[in-house]
């Protein structure tokens, strides 16, 4: 059997650190696919669910489900795009944007002292190795 150690220990890396963000999430009174969403619309300034599903990592529909239940709660507002009519424009309103605040704006405290804890020259050497892993995986998904 192959050694897939190396890559498991990505994995396991990776999958820890899911993890910690769903448990950081339910500590703070929501599900993992709310506060990607909240952080796509907050942190990323996405302003629709393909924006939000890529930049976040979550699948669609999950996206979908998530905003319609924030507009249900008055917290986001959707209007038709002006380029193009079949999409729709995602905003924070007035109490989105507290309520994004109040949740996200902790967990970017959280990143940002454990981001200086760490250091700016390992930070940006971690998020170089990650892209560099990221184009190398997606050009093999494209070649298969």
């Amino acid at each position: 059997m192959p050694d897939y150690s190396l890559n498991m220990s990505i994995d396991l890396t990776w999958f820890k650190c899911n993890m910690l963000y769903s448990r950081w999430a339910a500590k703070n009174g929501m599900g993992y696919p709310e506060m990607m969403v909240l952080y796509g619309l907050y942190a990323f300034k996405c302003s629709s669910q393909k924006e939000i599903a890529e930049h976040c990592g979550i699948v669609k529909q999950t996206v979908n489900t998530v905003v319609h239940d924030l507009e249900k709660h008055g917290l986001i507002e959707m209007t038709p795009s002006k380029t193009d009519k079949r999409s729709r424009i995602i905003s924070l309103t007035d109490a989105g944007q507290a309520y994004a605040m109040e949740k996200i704006g902790p967990l970017l405290d959280t990143e940002k002292q454990i981001c200086h804890q760490i250091g700016s020259e390992r930070i940006s050497s971690a998020v170089e190795t990650l892209d560099l892993f990221n184009v190398l995986f997606e050009r093999n998904l494209n070649e298969v």
